[in-house]
This record gives C-alpha cells, sequence and structure tokens, in this order.
C-alpha cells in the first residue's frame, strides 16, 4: 500500500514539475526560428573553447558536397545565432582550405529557463546542468 502511495506522489511531483517547466518558456516560441526547411544542416558538438578548424575532408568524409558549394554559401549557427567564419579560400575549398571559426562550451544559458528567477536561484550561469557539449550547425544555400 505504502508502495502504491508513493508512486501517486511522485507522479504528482513530476506533473507539477513539468507544468511549471513549460510555463516558464514563451509558447510562441519554439528556438528553431533560424532553420530554413530549404537548406541541409551538419551537426557537431564542441566541448571546449578555442578556435576550430574544420577541413575540406572532414566536409567530405561528412558527405557534404564541397566541390559544389561556393565558400561564400557558408553559414555556421549555434543557439540561433549565426557564428562568424574565416574561409581560406576565395571561391571552391581546394585540399589545403578549411572553415575556421571561434566556438565556446555550453554555458548556463539555455538552463535559466528551468528557473523562476535564474539570477538567484540559478548555482552557476557559466556552466550547464546537462553538458559541456555546444550544439553547432554548419549549412549552405
Amino acid at each position: 500500500m505504502i508502495n502504491t502511495w508513493a508512486k501517486a506522489v511522485f507522479f504528482l511531483i513530476a506533473l507539477v514539475t513539468s507544468l511549471n517547466l513549460f510555463s516558464q518558456i514563451d509558447p510562441s516560441l519554439y528556438g528553431d526560428e533560424w532553420i530554413n526547411d530549404d537548406q541541409s544542416y551538419f551537426k557537431f558538438e564542441i566541448g571546449k573553447e578555442g578556435i576550430y578548424r574544420i577541413s575540406k575532408a572532414a566536409l567530405e568524409a561528412a558527405g557534404i558536397p564541397v566541390a559544389e558549394i561556393a565558400v561564400d554559401q557558408f553559414q555556421l549557427f549555434t543557439l540561433g545565432q549565426e557564428v562568424a567564419l574565416r574561409i581560406t579560400s576565395e571561391d571552391r575549398l581546394s585540399d589545403d582550405d578549411y572553415i575556421e571559426f571561434y566556438a565556446t562550451a555550453n554555458d548556463g544559458s539555455v538552463d535559466a529557463l528551468l528557473f523562476d528567477d535564474a539570477e538567484r536561484d540559478q548555482l552557476n550561469p557559466f556552466i550547464s546542468l546537462y553538458s559541456q557539449d555546444k550544439p553547432y550547425y554548419l549549412t549552405w544555400s
């Protein structure tokens, strides 16, 4: 009997907590407004701050048709924001060319949505509760 009562209390707490989470997020925004359905995206994750390079060989290994893409068509996004790119070619990537960018690890900015008062309740806004890996999306038009 106690086991059934404990399950019911746990379920009720989980239900109330999940309703509280959904009430804090603007229902008109999903966070994917930056996605263009007509474009392809290559997702990868970065867990440490630094300057990163993606070589032509790595792009080809990921199945990206590099020979068909002019370098000014590449874009990189993270958390809905475009990231500045430095590309070592002016037209198409050759074997020695690469895409270079500055990346940061995941922080607590998205986690702040979990709290009623993030400034008061969030322990550390610079460290994510879930993962250091931050998703990045490379796309081309």
